[in-house]
């Protein structure tokens, strides 16, 4: 999705017209695999380090594991978040690039860390207040660095189709 900050207020809202659903869900998708494969990465014991008679899971295995936990996270939050963090983006009219830019971190870090809170909630309830520990700070900046992902894969998507669209006006 283009930067509506970084392109021009008019720019933006026309590609908001014109970005439909379907880009948004490929941009899921492309953020959530990035997202779990850098995860697994992290996650990853290679065998020379393995200690004996401890089970380790393969890094294909922490792949798919990951996927079946990041991926509706991204689809179910991350679609719609984005949606109303790019509205809210839309009718800032920062006219600066690197301010809007700057912007569209600060707008999609809040909208990792509600992400977070969301999640927590569900799966906490009402004590969602006790999970101010470690844990939760780790969730925090992963969804920080998740949601950032999900920002830099849409902006190199739009960059993609832009380009796409002048070579085939071009022809």
């Amino acid at each position: 999705m283009v930067n509506p900050c970084v392109y021009g207020y008019r720019k933006a809202v026309m590609r908001v017209r014109s970005f439909p659903l379907f880009r948004r869900f490929v941009v899921a998708i492309m953020a959530g695999l990035v997202f779990t494969l850098i995860m697994s990465w992290f996650n990853y014991t290679p065998v020379d380090q393995r200690i004996e008679h401890i089970y380790y899971y393969s890094y294909s295995s922490l792949v798919v594991g990951g996927l079946i936990y990041v991926m509706p996270i991204f689809l179910i939050i991350g679609i719609p978040v984005s949606v109303l963090l790019d509205l809210i983006l839309f009718r800032s009219r920062v006219r600066n690039r690197i301010a809007g830019y700057l912007l569209s971190l600060i707008m999609y870090a809040l909208g990792g860390v509600f992400a977070a809170a969301f999640l927590m909630f569900l799966l906490r309830g009402w004590r969602f207040y006790e999970t101010f520990n470690r844990g939760f700070y780790v969730v925090l900046l992963a969804s920080i660095l998740a949601s950032w992902l999900f920002l830099h894969v849409s902006m190199g998507v739009d960059l993609l189709t832009r380009r796409a669209s002048r070579r085939t006006t071009r022809d």
